[in-house]
């Protein structure tokens, strides 16, 4: 009778315990993938210097007309079939490699060949796009039809965004400057960031991308 009742009392505490067991299981790893974030959060001065690839034997002079393209071309993957979550729609990732394949295509395509390009939402390496290069492509198809300078600046970067659900994953994306000139110098300009800790080392680190070119007399 004795053991009888002592295996009903010790039956709870044996549930509490597992119970308490998986709980300390969850907060450990939490605060571990936290912390990952935290290490590894991309965290920019206010001005850094960065490298302008490429060369252009074009020089700029005074009275020069330019041709000039700006385009957020959404990472590749927010074409016509997109229902992005940040626009009231339902889809996370937005575009398999075929069509992101596809979307670059056609933005290339589109694109040309002006004497300046601005891109923004250009991924570099992440998960919403195939860990596509898209700043590499659009600078090779560019100097495929001339000499272009171009410069990239990281304004999304982080190991991984845990949300929503499935969760956006690896981010890094930034904007580029192309040039069908000489890009002396250039910078990226951190602008105020709005997030604070622990928002902050899973969301965008605005920034202005600054070049300097030389004109001629």
């Amino acid at each position: 009778m004795m053991k009888k009742e002592k295996k009903q009392r010790s039956l709870p505490v044996k549930i509490l315990r597992t119970v308490g067991i998986v709980l300390l299981c969850v907060v450990v790893l939490l605060a571990g993938f936290v912390g990952f974030l935290s290490v590894t959060e991309f965290k920019p001065e206010d001005v850094e210097p960065l490298e302008v690839e490429g060369t252009a034997a074009k020089a700029l002079k005074i009275g020069d007309s330019l041709n000039v393209t700006s385009w957020n071309i959404g990472y590749g993957a927010l074409g016509d079939n997109a229902d992005f979550f940040m626009d009231g729609g339902t889809m996370v990732k937005t575009a398999d490699d075929e069509r992101i394949k596809a979307n670059m295509d056609g933005i290339i395509k589109a694109i040309g060949t002006p004497d300046v390009l601005f891109l923004q939402e250009t991924d570099r390496d992440s998960a919403r796009s195939g860990h596509v290069d898209e700043y590499a492509q659009v600078r090779d198809s560019l100097n495929d039809s001339g000499k272009y300078t171009s410069v990239f600046a990281n304004n999304f970067k982080t190991a991984f965004v845990p949300y929503p659900m499935p969760p956006i994953g690896k981010v890094d994306s930034g904007v580029a400057t192309y040039a069908s000139f000489t890009q002396e110098s250039a910078e990226r300009v951190q602008l105020p960031i709005p997030f604070s800790w622990p928002v902050s080392i899973v969301n965008l680190k605005r920034c202005l991308l600054v070049t300097r070119v030389k004109i001629e007399g």
